[in-house]
């Protein structure tokens, strides 16, 4: 139901442990929605109470792995990977000695019917080796190990490595042209990469200039303006393009973000998740800043450093950060999270979100993709660096819902439609984003999808962990490696300028 499917290879990982277990029976292909004419003429899905009916059931008519107009929801490709007939493991991941396992699942076919291609590509999304395999030879059933010809490479800086394996068809049948990829497996390359993330040198002096409420860092090409009442960024300018978004009522700037717009199986069984964040407040945290201040421990540097606290009705989250400004317009942002008072077992999300202008329209990023994914449904997305707009990140769910998630990110890049831009990066572990033109609170206002009207600023939500999905509609909930415990987290961010899509 809705955005479902989580824990989906936990599932199989069971089925296949025991030669007697059977099951992964998806209850059903397809949504059960009915067409509705509205009065303004737009025609839209409807589900249970639509037409007055009672009793109704609501949107458990909404329960499929494609729309019931037949169009693909995200969740599809993930049954198609798990489905997949052919498992591929890693023997040897080190370039030149490169070996995987592969496993056919097929009951009748063996491997050598296939072409098997496989790939290498880095962070920046280039391919760099590829080749085909001669024929596997592997019956029904059986395994067998093959070396795969990858050379050794010269690892680059804040770089890595990704084999793909993937089986085609190699004629047409009566299902698919040849050609048609049957199986994948996307591994990453044991390649240490060289250095990290550095700061461009620059000589140039920073200007600190204060003024009533506000605090502006200037530089020949860039100011950064905060609001010491909110504690964060409300102007973010690169040669002479602002970057923030100026006409939200909301702060701008990064805040802290918990709360996310409940999926349908976070209202399962009880509405269990749902209820929980509900009851605790997570949609509507308010906001303190305890402290404030400004040094410049270097004519090219300045530190902003504050410590704000934001309460839901019985707890809630002290988030200390110390923002880097360099006179090269590279600016850090460090922050600790550390929680308060009493807060639910497994929180939606820990993060931030942020406001950007309009503009910044086009999204490029490395990372899983290209569509959504989630912690525990992200065995179809592999690592790449995919291109969309904001956008197409929503998806249209019949209930609104949370949506548009990439999982494992390294960086993303927001840009005009002239390359002008800010770059996003970790500074450590991986993250999870989405980029919507509706904030969480938006998604979950409305009963329909039709009911939405998108914002034109950007919203841009950047996750140390975004919880799983779980399969709570009819089945458990998340489970415990895809939970988001209430604990303390840290997250390390750079934001630069980009400019003329320059990666």
């Amino acid at each position: 139901m809705g955005n479902a499917l989580g824990n989906f290879q936990d599932y199989w990982n069971e089925i296949y442990s025991s030669p007697r277990m059977l099951g992964g029976f998806i209850w059903e292909w397809s949504d059960q929605g009915l067409h509705k004419h509205l009065p303004d003429g737009r025609t839209v899905i409807a589900m249970g109470g639509d037409f007055g009916d009672v009793p109704n059931h609501s949107g458990f008519c909404i329960k499929g792995l494609v729309s019931a107009d037949r169009e693909v929801f995200p969740k599809y490709w993930e049954v198609k990977k798990v489905y997949q007939p052919v498992a591929i493991e890693p023997v040897n991941l080190k370039p030149g000695h490169v070996a995987v396992k592969l496993i056919n699942r097929n009951s009748f076919l063996n491997l050598d019917q296939y072409q098997t291609r496989w790939t290498v590509t880095d962070s920046d999304g280039q391919e760099l080796q590829s080749g085909i395999l001669p024929p596997i030879n592997d019956e029904p059933g059986q395994q067998v190990a093959v070396k795969v010809p990858v050379a050794k490479l010269q690892p680059a800086a804040n770089s890595e490595y990704w084999l793909r394996i993937s089986l085609r068809t190699t004629n047409d049948t009566l299902w698919a042209k040849a050609g048609y990829e049957v199986a994948w497996q996307q591994m990453q390359l044991a390649v240490k990469a060289a250095g990290q993330l550095k700061p461009n040198e620059s000589t140039s002096t920073l200007k600190i200039v204060t003024n009533a409420d506000q605090t502006t860092i200037n530089a020949n090409s860039f100011g950064v303006t905060f609001a010491r009442s909110t504690g964060t960024l409300i102007s973010l300018n690169f040669s002479g393009h602002e970057f923030l978004a100026q006409s939200s009522t909301n702060p701008p700037g990064p805040i802290l973000q918990l709360y996310r717009a409940p999926t349908d199986n976070d209202k399962g069984f009880g509405h269990w998740l749902a209820r929980d964040w509900q009851d605790a407040g997570l949609n509507h945290l308010i906001r303190h800043v305890d402290t404030f201040t400004v040094t410049q421990p270097h004519p090219d540097e300045v530190q902003v450093r504050t410590v704000a606290t934001s309460s839901a009705l019985n707890g809630g989250y002290t988030v200390e950060t110390t923002w880097t400004i360099h006179s090269d317009g590279t600016i850090d942002m460090d922050n600790d999270f550390h929680p308060f008072g009493e807060l639910p077992v497994t929180l939606p999300r820990i993060g931030i979100v942020m406001q950007l202008a309009p503009q910044f329209e086009n999204l490029r990023w490395c990372g899983r993709g290209p569509w959504e994914n989630y912690p525990d449904r992200k065995q179809s997305a592999d690592m790449g660096v995919w291109s969309s707009t904001v956008t197409d990140q929503y998806v249209p769910y019949v209930r609104p819902q949370e949506t548009g998630a990439k999982q494992d990110v390294r960086w993303l890049t927001l840009t005009n439609a002239e390359g002008h831009g800010l770059r996003v990066e970790t500074e450590s572990d991986s993250i999870s984003f989405s980029a919507l033109h509706f904030t969480a609170a938006d998604l979950s206002s409305v009963r329909h999808n039709y009911e939405l009207t998108p914002r034109p600023e950007v919203i841009l939500s950047l996750d140390f962990l975004q919880c799983g999905l779980g399969n709570s509609s009819c089945g458990p909930g998340v489970l415990t490696h895809s939970a988001v415990p209430t604990q303390d987290y840290s997250l390390k961010l750079r934001f630069a300028p980009v400019s003329n899509n320059h990666q």
